[in-house]
C-alpha cells in the first residue's frame, strides 16, 4: 500500500485562497515545475480531505490567474505539479481562523528514490518555493500526516511534539529565520534534529528523515 510523505506549511499572510494560489503557481513556475491540467475544489471537513466535490477549472494553458473568480468562494483546492521526475500534489486550505495551510504530498517511495540518487535538494527547493510564495512562517513533515489545521501559533512546538505521530518529534521541520531565533531553535533541536540552512529557513531533519517510519 502506497503511503504519502506530507509537509504542511502555515501562513497568515493571505486573506483569500485565489491570491495564494496565484502566488504559489508563479513561484513553482519559476522553479520550472510543470503543473497539472486542472485545479480541483476539495471538500475539507475537519481533518478529512480525501475526496473532490467534482468542481474543477482548466489551468493547462495559462496557469492559475487572478481572473479565475470562480475560485473566490472556495476554501480549499488541489493541483498536481512535476519537477523533473518528482511528482507532488499541493493542497491549499484556507481555514476559518484566518490562516492557510499548504500540504505538499509526495509518495513516500519518491522520497526514498531521491535520497538514493542524492537529489533530495529537489524536494527542499520545492519547500523553499512554497514557503516564499505564501510567506510561510513554519512547517513540518511526516509520513501519513493528518490533514488538519496547523496554525502559525502551534509552531515550533508541533515540530517537537507531532500529534499525528503520538506526540513524538516530526520527521522534518521548517522554520522561518525571520520569525524564530536561530540560537533558540538550535538549542531546542539539540540531538533530535540535524539543522540545515535553506536560504530564509532552517530545515530540521529528524533521525528518520527522509525515510520516516510509522509510529504506533
Amino acid at each position: 500500500m502506497a503511503m504519502d510523505f506530507t509537509t504542511v506549511l502555515t501562513s497568515d499572510a493571505y486573506r483569500d485562497l485565489l491570491t495564494a494560489l496565484v502566488s504559489l503557481d508563479a513561484h513553482l513556475h519559476r522553479l520550472h515545475a510543470q503543473r497539472g491540467e486542472s485545479l480541483y475544489r476539495e471538500d475539507v471537513e475537519g481533518a478529512d480531505a480525501d475526496f473532490r466535490d467534482g468542481q474543477q477549472i482548466s489551468v493547462k494553458e495559462n496557469g492559475i490567474l487572478p481572473s479565475h473568480r470562480e475560485v473566490a468562494d472556495w476554501k480549499s483546492a488541489s493541483i498536481e505539479y512535476y519537477l523533473n521526475d518528482l511528482r507532488f500534489e499541493m493542497l491549499v486550505v484556507h481555514w476559518g481562523g484566518g490562516f492557510l495551510n499548504a500540504y505538499l504530498q509526495t509518495d513516500a517511495r519518491e522520497m526514498r528514490r531521491l535520497i538514493q540518487e542524492g537529489r533530495l535538494e529537489n524536494y527542499h527547493s520545492v519547500l523553499t518555493a512554497v514557503g516564499n510564495a505564501l510567506s510561510c512562517v513554519a512547517g513540518l513533515g511526516d509520513i501519513e500526516l493528518d490533514l488538519c489545521p496547523f496554525p502559525p501559533a502551534s509552531f515550533p512546538v508541533s515540530i517537537f511534539r507531532n500529534e499525528s505521530k503520538g506526540f513524538l518529534p516530526a520527521a522534518l521541520g521548517l522554520l522561518s529565520t525571520a520569525h524564530f531565533s536561530e540560537s533558540e531553535i538550535l538549542q531546542m533541536a539539540s540531538d533530535l534534529f540535524e539543522v540545515e540552512h535553506l536560504t530564509e529557513y532552517l530545515l530540521l531533519k529528524g533521525k528518520d528523515y527522509p525515510e520516516p517510519r510509522i509510529h504506533s
